[in-house]
């Protein structure tokens, strides 16, 4: 199969290898795959450089309908901040709480960077510009990520200095409804993750937003085709 998959010798990403690593862990969770051949596989993929190897490995897992999803480019051709890899949206604060919250896009790459302080993605009536957003944590505080029912985040990359995972709380699954997007996260971060579907103070915080007159993001996106998710 890998060798008649199209673009089987293209080059791939990080963000690429990482999500045929999220299909391993959440074959084994299902106990598709035995703890020997997760650690098998995963190797093979984490040093993979193409297309083609991804699929090797992944072959009898993932439906050849689903497979472009995986091991396909990392998102839409573009340029600018949050559409390329180099370049990635970086939402920052040191001591306080940043919020974003209403009617927005999300990027396919971003990076949340915190001091100290919290970081809060309120995605209720978000929609995403790719079918996978990556997201990297970088420093210490308070991650909080709210998305709507169908919507899939994967945690697995989110380590400490000492490889645990960090003050982690995730209740929602890691691989999304079909047409959904998915959420990546990974890096070192030290603090709590919540990662969670929406609640009723979230319901409230979009309620001050709109009486605040809907202000705009920070980041202007086209509207993303991906899972808009009006709950």
């Amino acid at each position: 199969m890998a060798d008649r998959y199209p673009d089987a010798g293209l080059r791939v990403t990080a963000a690429q290898r990482d999500r045929a690593a999220a299909e391993l862990r959440e074959a084994a969770a299902d106990e598709r795959l035995s703890f020997d051949e997760l650690e098998a596989r995963l190797p093979t993929v984490l040093g993979a450089k193409t297309r083609g190897d991804l699929v090797a490995v992944l072959r009898d897992l993932v439906p050849a309908a689903e497979m472009g999803a995986v091991v396909g480019a990392d998102a839409p051709t573009g340029h600018g901040i949050g559409l390329e890899w180099e370049h990635p949206w970086v939402i920052e604060t040191r001591w306080d709480t940043v919020r974003q919250i209403g009617e927005w896009v999300l990027p396919p790459f971003m990076e949340l960077v915190s001091g100290g302080g919290t970081i809060i993605l309120n995605a209720i009536h978000a929609s995403a510009f790719a079918p996978v957003t990556d997201i990297v944590l970088t420093g210490k505080g308070g991650v909080r990520i709210v998305v709507p029912e169908g919507w899939g985040v994967d945690t697995e990359g989110v380590k400490v200095d000492n490889g645990q995972t960090a003050g982690l709380n995730s209740s929602v699954r890691t691989r999304p409804e079909r047409g959904m997007p998915r959420l990546i996260l990974r890096g070192n971060f030290a603090g709590s993750v919540v990662v969670r579907h929406p609640r009723w103070a979230d319901r409230r915080a979009l309620t001050k937003w709109e009486r605040l007159g809907r202000p705009a993001p920070a980041l202007a996106l086209p509207p993303g085709p991906v899972g808009s998710g009006h709950v």
